[in-house]
């Protein structure tokens, strides 16, 4: 099966420039319904930096669809019977510190709790700067820089049978990328003593209640046409994206090489910023300078998240 990668925008006002990726095959708009795929995209928008979200009847409205800070935790009392069933989150959240919430588990060996809204941001923006860098983003190193950001050790994937961490690298990757996770209020992440469910145990909770009001029993990615969905390509790591990263679009693309834009939506400096023009920001949080000018504009990453350029 040929591998597969993602383009991440590593500044976030490349959306609605226009900007292609034209010399990968095949070629989207050209392709036969025999072709798989097409390969050659528009650069588009990436993963917002934390910040509040604005939603509505659970819906994402608009704000940062990466949710900081995120909601409360409170008990549910699923089935009407003023027992509290398990404890989930208050409202929905969005992006990769709601995936972090959903997904990882801090102090496995001890409290095996959910991560606090702030170690999920922090977290998320120590990814967003490893991947800005063009470090690795294998298992080890989100874990790594998990302890390092805050202090507790974090188990981001399953290590054992009855781990409650379920994490997957390529999710992380789609994130960076520009999708959309969406974990809805009400998902039963803690139970008694306030220990992490695995996933077996959010199912037994889902399963031993009517359809009609059981819980989703963990986020997931948005579709089309959902507020907030963003569609990103999937690109096939073959001779023709090698070509490309190596001399071709993307090569003119890749940090080292010197990148002009500016794009009328975003402001420049500081005193430009305005309640609907966000400062131009890029991976890592810092501004994109006043010229436009900054050391690339993506950088591609392997599903399993090795930094092809």
């Amino acid at each position: 099966m040929t591998p597969i990668a993602y383009s991440i925008p590593i500044r976030s006002d490349l959306g609605g420039l226009s900007l292609q990726v034209l010399d990968l095959v095949p070629n989207t708009a050209l392709r036969s319904t025999l072709d798989p795929e097409g390969q050659t995209f528009y650069v588009g928008v990436g993963a917002d930096q934390p910040g509040p979200t604005q939603t509505a009847h659970g819906l994402y409205v608009g704000g940062s669809r990466t949710t900081s800070p995120l909601p409360a935790i409170a008990g549910f009392d699923y089935n009407g019977d003023t027992t509290v069933d398990a404890y989930g989150p208050q409202d929905v959240s969005y992006g990769l510190t709601a995936y972090l919430l959903d997904c990882a588990t801090a102090d496995p060996g001890g409290m095996s709790r959910v991560l606090t809204t702030t170690e999920a941001t922090n977290l998320a923006l120590a990814i967003f700067k490893l991947a800005y860098r063009r470090q690795s983003l294998r298992v080890g190193d989100i874990e790594s820089v998990a302890f390092a950001t805050t202090g507790v050790v974090v188990e981001f994937k399953a290590s054992t049978p009855t781990s409650a961490a379920f994490g997957r690298v390529e999710d992380v990757i789609r994130l960076l990328a520009g999708e959309t996770y969406g974990l809805p209020a009400g998902v039963p992440l803690l139970g008694a003593g306030g220990k992490r469910l695995t996933p077996a145990q959010r199912r037994a909770v889902a399963d031993a209640l009517p359809a009609v009001i059981a819980p989703m029993v963990s986020g997931r990615f948005l579709d089309p046409p959902e507020g907030g969905f963003r569609k990103v390509r999937e690109l096939m790591v073959t001779e023709a994206l090698l070509a490309s990263l190596a001399e071709g679009h993307l090569s003119q693309l890749k940090p080292g090489t010197e990148f002009f834009a500016k794009n009328p939506r975003f402001a420049y400096t500081a005193s430009s910023v305005l309640p609907y023009v966000p400062r131009a920001v890029q991976l890592d949080g810092s501004p994109v300078p006043e010229t436009g000018y900054t050391s690339g504009a993506l950088v591609v990453y392997t599903a399993d998240g090795v930094p092809l350029m």
